[in-house]
């Protein structure tokens, strides 16, 4: 009696070893990269628009942030050079400025979850 390619598939239980795998393997990569992750960091501060007349001098050089989105995104960014962008010229002389999201560039899927310090002060000092 000749046996079947189908007969050989439905007895051989290497090729449902084999596919269990395959199939387990494809669900944890799945599952791996759609995980949230948090993370915490410190980056600098990058300031532009330096009025000319008044010098603002920052109370701090970095600040530490924490993002939280997809892990493969979060091992994705370039945090060398990842900074906290601010415009000087919307800061209130001898005020602050409370940091937003939009301030460090990150991809849609991440988001901020904290800033620490959240307010930026600054000394106004004359230049000559």
């Amino acid at each position: 009696m000749a046996t079947t390619f189908t007969q050989i598939m439905l007895e051989n239980n290497l090729v449902h070893k084999m596919l269990a795998i395959c199939l387990g393997f494809g669900l944890w990569s799945m599952v791996s990269t759609l995980h949230t992750d948090t993370t915490t960091i410190t980056v600098p501060l990058l300031f532009y628009h330096i009025p000319e007349k008044n010098m603002m001098v920052p109370q701090h050089e970095t600040i530490t942030v924490t993002l939280k989105g997809p892990r493969a995104e979060l091992q994705s960014i370039d945090y060398e050079n990842l900074a906290v962008h601010i415009n000087m010229q919307k800061m209130i002389s001898d005020g602050g400025i409370t940091l937003k999201p939009e301030n460090l560039f990150l991809p849609n899927s991440i988001k901020v979850v904290r800033y620490t310090p959240m307010n930026l002060t600054t000394k106004n000092t004359l230049s000559l």
